[in-house]
């Protein structure tokens, strides 16, 4: 329309144009629609609601000869795809009759799920939707379906945080007219190492619940023990006349491995207490844990030994012959006089 307003001077307006031009519909055909809520949309614009048992679609609005048309999927229906053929083009001075709408059921994929027992499992479907499933979960379904014949694949995308390694039974195969509920996820726990040196000594392990009784004793030049997320594990080490202990007993164990617990050993030592009611001027020979080498002619005094050392003990005194009694001593359980 042209010169559609003004204002009138007296005379008659002669001089408004009408200029009219034809419009054209888009519409088709629809198979395999059994559900209702399907909505299509044309130009991401009018929005065209489509019975359950349709067969065919016309949107209401029409399009003038040159105009682009694209036919979409606005909303798709409950356990439905559907899927649109021929939906763009250009309108040519005539209607649009060709658009296919194609409908099929779509079916879930998903599984029990056991053994997480805290914490979540992101998994994925065809490499695409996610699903995160918690330890409040017994079973799970990913919400995005698959039509028949298509191909599935449930893959483990992250893992627990926990110390749970979670897998995927069942877990591929082609979804065949029906729900697929066996595609079970499994989570175990994980065994973690802790390892060191013993430095000979015989280690006890315990508060490990990857162990039978959760007490375990192990000898040798090294050792390994498995333990599980959250548990401490406490280490004890003995060995005959030693004071040993565990580096970083007790261990809380957490997502690693603990390669650092070596044991450290340290002699005992023992004390010698000498009498030397003679006044002799005593000499000590053999011990590991003294350096004392000058006569010591006190009349009582302690010598230091370590265990195993083979202590010998002499006396002498100007214009005396003199003894030690004994004059041998091997510390291996304790003190000597």
């Amino acid at each position: 329309m042209t010169n559609a307003a003004g204002t009138s001077s007296g005379d008659d307006v002669t001089n408004v144009g009408v200029t009219c031009s034809s419009t054209y519909t888009v519409s088709g055909s629809i198979s395999g629609l059994s559900v209702s809520r399907l909505v299509l949309r044309l130009n991401n614009s009018a929005s065209l609601i489509v019975p359950s048992g349709s067969t065919s679609f016309r949107f209401l609005s029409g399009l003038l000869s040159g105009t682009a048309y694209s036919v979409t999927v606005g909303i798709q229906p409950p356990n439905f795809r559907c899927d649109v053929t021929n939906g763009s083009g250009t309108i040519s001075s005539s209607s649009i009759t060709n658009v296919s709408i194609a409908c099929q059921p779509t079916y879930t994929v998903g599984g029990s799920v056991t053994g997480l027992t805290s914490g979540n499992v992101v998994l994925k479907l065809n490499g695409g939707a996610s699903k995160i499933v918690s330890s409040t979960n017994a079973t799970y379904s990913f919400a995005s379906g698959l039509t028949s014949g298509t191909a599935y694949s449930v893959t483990v995308f992250t893992q627990p945080t926990n110390g749970v390694n979670c897998s995927v039974q069942n877990a591929t195969g082609t979804v065949a007219s029906t729900n697929v509920t066996n595609a079970n996820i499994v989570c175990s726990p994980v065994d973690y190492t802790i390892s060191g040196s013993t430095d000979g000594a015989t280690v006890v392990v315990s508060g490990s619940t990857a162990t039978s009784g959760n007490t375990v004793t192990v000898v040798g030049a090294g050792y390994s023990v498995k333990a599980r997320y959250g548990d401490v594990v406490t280490l004890s080490a003995t060995k005959t006349g030693n004071v040993c202990s565990v580096n970083g007993s007790p261990i809380l164990v957490f997502a690693a491995d603990v390669n650092t617990a070596n044991v450290i050993c340290s002699l005992n030592a023992y004390t010698i207490a000498v009498t030397n009611s003679s006044a002799a001027a005593v000499s000590i020979s053999g011990s590991t844990a003294t350096n004392a080498t000058n006569p010591n002619s006190a009349t009582s005094f302690n010598l230091s030994a370590n265990y195993g050392d083979n202590v010998s003990l002499s006396a002498t005194k100007s214009g005396n012959t003199c003894s030690v009694t004994p004059s041998s001593i091997n510390p291996v359980t304790g003190n000597a006089s």
